[in-house]
């Protein structure tokens, strides 16, 4: 009932005050400001509840309205007074609107007031303003953000008079523009009707006009301020006035001054009263940016802009827009779009389409997060992990050009940050400023303009500001062709201590080998050395500031230089480090350097404890006893000798702690729940508590000392009774579960969890296990049972758990053991409970029940029912509450007293409130079908629906038949999945059924499935059961994969891996047809794949072309010709690195036929001058076999024996067919075709991409062969590469990073052949990889 009631919230807010959910004024509220602690009649429509501060100093903190749409609404039930609250902006900018509103009916809005783009103070402060007597609803509305939140606390209603009185529907102080016309309409109330109206006004009478209770303010009105006074009476003769203030203002003009290479708007449009906020649109054209906006009023005073608005003065304006040149970049790095990047910890992610790899930084999306959309990079400083961002892997080309944005994160303000660049991942240049040092919050730009040559990978790191952060976003990239270039493996500007010398190594790059290098250098040439690509500087150099230049040439001549600066520094004083702990034995303490340091150094002090301790402190004092501050395990060393001490303490012992609950979901959908089942409260930090995952088959790891797979370290305090709720960064079911601690959980229903203390791991410092042995928990949450208040150290049992599914949990009442959040110890209290919500809802005319059921007590259960509702209206039987088909109209309650058996007698009461209500207008729902004998059709509701009720269909076809389509009237009534929304008019349910042979198999990944739900990991996994081998495959079920059901297969290749998913086994009977249902995943588009078949799992023919995903709708593809003898089963990507869904993959199976295959694919070439053979084998009929062959190539150049074709070494260049024709013993014929090509020029092997048995892309050759390589039709060739042989070389070519190889020297390329002719004799190309795009 809970999930109904929910639903029923989703409404509106009318369904609310239909219920009778209202509050009587006054009402009042000061958080905390979810739901459950709101009072009646207040409805929450915030994302975050309560997040900032107390304002007014009572109740919980203030509301947070962090996005557009978020209302916090309050529903009530006589005329207001006013409604007074505590406001405050938190970074509030740009052209936000904030509403308070009021309503007389739940529907039309009027503003009470309105906050556009200012007047919300950055300090809280009170605020009160005047409702209208007719208002019962008010909403506090963000209508729009630009960026940042507003806080609200304090709320008040106070009530309004109940004597007969009149009210306004303007606010007071309204504004009409003059020229312009507008009215006030008068309301009297509390009356006796009909009411009559007089008027009267400051402005002239020749201005306005009154009729009933109605004033029109006309055009002619001048400009002045006025006011409107109306007097009311009613049929008892009473009588009430109200006057209400009105100015009548000129509206100033706004013009633009014409603006070049871009457009620009205003609203409002043309004109302005002194005060309104003017918002400006600017669309810059092609190639161009907005570079400034300015206005200014018709005196010159320039008009302050923030963001893209300004306040109108009491002038006329000119807004003057410039647009400047703009190229975009080759690549842009914006955060929006990423895998991963979620926490601090070191990893790799990919980011706007680009690998990245970091540690300190994450994606910042708070309002702290300075960013132009929805996210930025934040990088953080730590002298134990100084915080960066870097590309993982090698840029296509080399980098011209750098631009960015950056500001302080919130208030921080000392970190600063350099950004570099390297062509090799390894050796960093520094690029840019020195240091980029943020101004605050507000982004700024940085260019950089000189990159030097062949720079493939970028980094930014941070410089320093201890525990500070900066944020980084719109990294644009520009790119430029690899030139011949010299680089260094030393930093420019580096320094080394006077006696101990150092060398400079020089790296030529992009030219044609072999190199050489020549030196000089600014330093004595007494005190240096130079040999080939090394420059030595010697201990013997004296101090000052150097440099050397390098020039390389290569084989052709060309050359290249480059320089690096270098000082020779005086050694700096070094102050000893010495450790003192209170007991050794008890943990370890090392210093980061280790027993010497520099003043001003940072130091890092490691202490580690054994099991069972935690560190108490960390103190350091220098030699006149002066303590050093430390700050979190790291300290700044003074021009001092220093004492470092480290105190150990012994930690709780184990078993305070128990895990409470574990849940598995899909995706990152993973929570632990740890409770506190003690009498005092536990410091997770203090007691050196971490939580350990062993995964997979380690997952027995933690009974023998075994490594975790993953260790998260525990913070905070855990209180008596009180749970603490970890999960990973991304989980959101279920939906109402706020985690205490994220980490990058990974289990997946066969891993083990368990709490424990101190480092490095040792079992016996185990507090409590969720302990598995298998595959046991997928898709469950299991929840410690309530008797259970001691953590063990064995594996799990099913005696000490309970299991319940996802859904349960998502639905579970918040007092209830299998809440996430929740949980509690003891004996169960007795009390009774109703199968209906309170506020529930019977329509006139019918009946309903409500049932009453007692738990926890002493059977048998006695129940004795009372209720508001007349007893003529209902009847009480036992526990059943029954409301009879002649209940009038009216608001009701219904109590009920549960009793048992103990002695003494235990009672228990409980209520809940229900509303018999007026029958809504339904209408008629009919059903029509092509062929009924095909299936059949039903609906719930099913005859008839109010507007606006989900109404779902119900096809059932009969077997050989499936839906084909299903539409309501005509396709006028959106149909989502097998549900539409009621319309306000009769519905026609229009159901077709077509033919259908279900096929013999059908992958649809929701049962019998091991494949995870979250790593693309290689390996072997069962799919409905059939046993696949893959790679760069999962189950997929997020909101952005397209799947019939629950799940579909997502297919992700990345860095030159393919997504493949292929049977291990063969099926019984041949495949004869495929079907299978595809999409792009979310945004992403330009992957293609093929379906390939293969008698053997060796040996794979393609099915089909290849098929290219073009929409995110799940689109269907059967392939009805399949190779004869197929039994094995392969999707495999072709193109692209975006994510593709596969679902409902559906296989049928036949007899295999009798066929004869070739073992030579269609295409293959043959080298002139060098011979070739075709061998035919023939399956599946009565043998002995015969063969014939036929070919198009002349009979002089083959021969044919049996079953075997022999192209001859004088056979001409050309194309050609060879056909073959088998017999078998019972007369049976089969044929087949296969294509080939003889080419000319001959002289070496010759090998076709695309041919399996060559590896499909990367070829192997000897250095005393020639090789022929031929491009697919429709391909041209973009670039070859080459390595040598060994383990480095392949593994360097498997990443993209062999050596480019030179047209004309190391390889010929002839475009009309499509031929690549690899020349002998080199190294670097034994191992070749071919680069080809289609034409």
């Amino acid at each position: 009932m809970k999930k109904w009631l929910v639903g029923l919230v989703c409404v509106g807010m009318m369904a609310t005050a239909a219920l009778g959910q209202v509050a009587s004024l006054p009402t009042s509220h000061s958080g905390p400001w979810t739901n459950e602690f709101l009072p009646v009649g207040w409805v929450n429509g915030l994302g975050s509840g309560n997040d900032y501060a107390n304002y007014d100093g009572v109740g919980g903190g203030a509301a947070r309205f962090d996005n557009t749409g978020e209302t916090l609404t309050i529903h009530f039930d006589s005329a207001p007074g006013e409604v007074s609250y505590w406001i405050r902006a938190n970074t509030l900018s740009g052209a936000y609107v904030f509403k308070v509103e009021e309503s007389a009916d739940d529907a039309t809005w009027t503003d009470v007031v309105a906050y556009n783009g200012s007047g919300i103070p950055t300090t809280a402060a009170p605020v009160t303003n005047a409702l209208l007597n007719a208002s019962r609803h008010v909403r506090f509305n963000y209508v729009t953000k630009v960026s940042g939140n507003v806080g609200i606390d304090g709320v008040l209603i106070t009530a309004g008079s109940t004597d007969f009185l009149v009210s306004f529907d303007k606010a007071e102080g309204f504004k009409v523009t003059e020229g312009t016309s507008d009215a006030i309409v008068a309301t009297a109330l509390n009356g006796t009707e009909p009411y009559g109206y007089g008027w009267s006004s400051t402005l002239d009478g020749a201005h306005y006009s009154a009729v009933a209770d109605t004033f029109t303010i006309l055009a002619t009105a001048p400009a002045g301020s006025y006011s409107a006074t109306v007097v009311a009476t009613d049929d008892a003769a009473q009588s009430a006035s109200n006057t209400i203030n009105f100015s009548v203002e000129t509206a100033y003009a706004i013009a633009i001054a014409p603006p070049t290479n871009g457009t620009v708007t205003t609203s409002p449009e043309n004109q302005a009263l002194a005060g309104e906020t003017v918002a400006i649109t600017a669309t810059p054209g092609d190639g161009y940016r907005v570079a400034s906006i300015a206005v200014v009023d018709d005196a010159m005073n320039p008009v302050a802009v923030v963001g893209n608005a300004f306040t109108m003065p009491a002038a006329a304006v000119t807004v003057t827009v410039t647009f400047e040149p703009y190229e975009a970049p080759d690549q842009l790095i914006d955060f929006e779009t990423v895998t991963g990047f979620n926490s601090y910890a070191p990893g790799t992610s990919t980011v706007s389409g680009v690998l990245m790899a970091h540690s300190g930084a994450l994606r910042g999306t708070s309002v702290s997060d300075p960013k132009n959309g929805a996210a930025s990079a934040r990088i953080r400083y730590l002298s134990t992990n100084v915080g960066f961002i870097a590309t993982a892997e090698a840029l296509a080309q080399p980098i011209t050009k750098i631009n960015f944005l950056y500001a302080d994160y919130g208030s921080d303000n000392t970190t600063t940050f350099k950004v570099q660049v390297s062509a090799d991942g390894a050796s960093w240049q520094d690029v840019g400023a020195a240091a980029y040092d943020p101004d605050g919050a507000t982004l700024l730009e940085g260019t950089i303009d000189s990159i030097p040559a062949n720079m493939t990978y970028f980094q930014f790191l941070a410089l320093g500001g201890e525990a500070d952060r900066v944020c980084i976003d719109d990294i644009g990239l520009w790119f430029g062709a690899a030139s011949f270039g010299v680089t260094f493996d030393q930093p420019e500007g580096f320094q080394i201590e006077q006696g101990t010398g150092d060398v400079i190594t020089a790296t030529a790059a992009n030219g044609t080998e072999p190199y050489g290098y020549s030196w000089s250098s600014s330093l004595d040439g007494a005190y240096y050395s130079a040999l080939d690509n090394v420059f030595t500087i010697l201990a013997t150099a004296p101090l000052g500031d150097y440099s050397a230049q390098v020039v390389a040439t290569d084989a052709t001549a060309a050359a290249v230089t480059n320089t690096i600066n270098f000082s020779v520094t005086a050694p700096v004083v070094q102050y000893g480090i010495a450790i003192v702990t209170n007991a050794p034995e008890n943990g370890t303490v090392t210093t980061t350097p280790a027993t010497e340091a520099a003043e001003g150094a940072t130091v890092t002090v490691s202490a580690t404890p054994v099991g069972g301790y935690a560190v108490q402190s960390i103190a350091v004092v220098d030699e006149a006893m002066n303590p050093v501050t430390v700050t979190g395990n790291a300290f700044t060393m003074p021009a001092s000798a220093v004492t470092v001490t480290v105190t150990f303490q012994e930690v709780v012992a184990s078993g305070a702690l128990i895990i409470s609950q574990y849940y598995e979901g899909a995706g990152f959908d993973k929570w632990i729940e740890i409770y506190n089942p003690g009498s005092s409260t536990v410091d997770l930090a203090a007691g050196g508590y971490r939580l350990g995952t062993w995964n997979n088959t380690a997952r027995e790891g933690w009974k023998t000392n075994g490594t975790p797979t993953l260790t998260v370290v525990l913070s905070n305090s855990l209180a008596p009774g009180a749970t603490y709720l970890i999960s990973t960064a991304t989980a959101s079911n279920p939906t109402y579960a706020v985690a205490q601690q994220t980490a990058n959980l990974q289990f997946n229903g066969d891993d083990s969890v368990a709490i424990f203390t101190g480092t490095p791991f040792e079992s016996a410092n185990v507090v409590d296990a969720f302990g598995l042995t298998a595959n046991t928990a997928v898709d469950k949450s299991f929840v410690r049972k309530d008797t259970v208040t001691a953590g063990i150290a064995a594996d799990f049992n099913a005696a000490d758990w309970d299991e319940f599914t996802l859904a349960q949990v998502e639905e579970a009442g918040e007092t209830t053991n299998e809440r996430l959040g929740y949980h509690s110890t003891g004996a169960p209290v007795f009390g009774v409970s109703f199968d209906k919500t309170s506020g529930f809802t019977v329509e006139q005319g019918t009946s309903d029940a409500i049932t009453a059921t007692a738990a926890n007590g002493t059977a048998p259960y006695d129940y004795v029912w009372t209720s508001s509702l007349g007893e003529g209206d209902r009847t009480a039987v036992g526990n059943v509450f029954t409301i009879l088909a002649t209940a009038p109209l009216g608001d009701y309650s219904a109590t009920v007293v549960a009793t048992d058996a103990s002695d003494p007698v235990q009672s228990v009461t409980n209520s809940l409130n229900f509303s018999v209500v007026a029958p809504a207008t339904k209408y008629a729902i009919t059903i029509v079908t092509n062929a009924p004998e095909n299936g059949t059709v039903t609906t719930t509701p099913a005859t008839e629906a109010e507007a606006g009720q989900t109404v779902t269909v119900n096809a059932v076809p009969a077997g050989g038949y499936r839906v084909a389509s299903l539409v309501v009237n005509g396709g006028a009534v959106a149909v989502t999945g097998n549900t539409f929304t009621m319309p306000a008019e009769p519905a026609a349910v229009t159901v077709t059924f077509e033919v259908y042979d279900a096929p013999g198999v059908l992958i649809d990944f929701e049962t019998n499935t091991t494949l995870s739900t979250s790593a693309y990991t290689a390996g072997t996994s069962l799919v409905n059961n059939v046993s696949f081998a893959h790679q760069r495959v999962l189950r997929g079920n997020l909101a952005n994969d397209r799947v019939h059901g629950v799940y579909a297969g997502r297919f992700y290749p990345q860095g030159g891996t393919s997504a493949v998913l292929a049977t291990t086994a063969a099926f019984a009977e041949p495949i004869t047809k495929i079907s299978l249902w595809h999409a792009n995943y979310g945004t992403d588009n330009g992957t293609t794949f093929k379906v390939q078949v293969s008698p053997d799992g060796a040996t794979w023919e393609d099915v089909g072309a290849a098929i290219d995903p073009e929409s995110t709708t799940l689109t269907e593809v059967v392939l009805e010709t399949v190779p004869a003898n197929a039994t094995y089963l392969q999707i495999v990507s072709v193109s692209g690195t975006t994510r593709i869904n596969i679902d409902d993959i559906g296989l049928w199976f036949g007899t295999p036929a009798f066929s004869v295959s070739v073992n030579r694919t269609n295409g293959f070439t043959v080298a002139q001058g060098a011979s070739d053979a075709i061998t035919a084998t023939a399956m599946n009929g009565t043998a002995p076999y015969g063969y014939s062959w036929t070919s198009t190539l002349g009979e002089g150049y083959r021969t044919a024996v049996d079953n075997v074709f022999t192209i001859l070494a004088t056979a001409p260049a050309g194309d050609y067919t060879a056909t073959v024709t088998a017999t078998d013993d019972a007369a049976q014929t089969a044929s087949n075709t296969v294509s080939f090509t003889v080419l000319a020029g001959g002289g070496g092997e010759i090998w076709q991409i695309g041919d399996g048995g060559q590896g499909s892309a990367m070829f192997y050759t000897t250095s005393n062969q020639n090789v022929v390589i031929v491009l697919p039709t429709n391909y041209l060739l973009t670039a070859v590469y080459g390595t040598d042989s060994s383990p480095a070389g392949l593994n360097n070519l498997g990443q993209g990073l062999g050596s480019t190889l030179t047209q004309g020297v190391d390889y010929d390329w002839n475009p009309a052949t499509r031929t690549i002719s690899i020349l002998s004799g080199v190294t670097n190309r034994r191992v070749l990889r071919i680069g080809a795009t289609p034409e």
